[in-house]
């Protein structure tokens, strides 16, 4: 079985909203809270079996590996804000709406109780266990700078002003928007921010990057 289609198998398709099968979504389910409870070095495959029950030909079936399991856990921890980010919605928004939107539920997601802990496993564990950062990233920052200077390219297309290079200007975006929240959280300095606050953060963000690029 080649790269792509094993990834086709075992993605949860964030992009086209469909769900799991029951047993998928248990596994799904057990192996998250396993993988942040315990970390990735200290979960088996033979401990998942023993808390789900069946066999570990049940897993695999779903699963090919442990590594694979782990992608589908971060895809899963951030599907529904994802969803959002690259939803169809977006094609028709204005950029200031757009960009308020994404802004959002960026922040609502990264500063999320799961996704710190998961961030925790990830640095943590990433120098005895390289591939769990790299499906981190891919499947969380690298798609969502990806999605955000898609939508930046197309909510500027026959504007007056067009953007220099989408790909900066949504990695500004993000790291204006999430640092110091995502920092605070990651430290244990601060609680999971409001929606209020998600709101007041991004507006104020937004503001800026408009600003910055001259396209207010």
């Amino acid at each position: 079985m080649n790269q792509r289609r094993q990834k086709d198998i075992l993605s949860h398709n964030i992009k086209d909203g469909s769900m799991p099968s029951p047993k998928k979504a248990a596994i799904l389910e057990a192996a998250t809270k396993m993988f942040l409870d315990l970390g990735y070095g200290a979960t088996s495959m033979n401990a998942l079996v023993a808390k789900i029950g069946g066999s570990k030909a049940t897993i695999y079936a779903h699963f090919a590996s442990k590594q694979a399991l782990f992608e589908a856990v971060t895809e899963h921890v951030m599907e529904k804000n994802m969803t959002a980010i690259h939803s169809d919605e977006l094609k028709n928004t204005d950029l200031k709406k757009g960009l308020m939107l994404i802004g959002q539920k960026l922040l609502e997601l990264v500063s999320s109780d799961h996704h710190i802990r998961l961030s925790r496993l990830v640095i943590a564990e990433t120098p005895n266990f390289p591939e769990i950062g790299r499906a981190y990233y891919d499947r969380g920052p690298s798609i969502a700078n990806k999605d955000i200077s898609n939508f930046l390219y197309s909510a500027t297309q026959g504007a007056e002003k067009t953007l220099p290079d989408p790909d900066k200007m949504a990695s500004h975006f993000s790291a204006m928007l999430l640092h110091k929240i995502f920092l605070e959280r990651l430290c244990g300095n601060c609680n999971v921010p409001s929606a209020k606050k998600i709101r007041v953060i991004t507006e104020d963000v937004v503001h800026g990057l408009l600003k910055i690029y001259n396209l207010e």
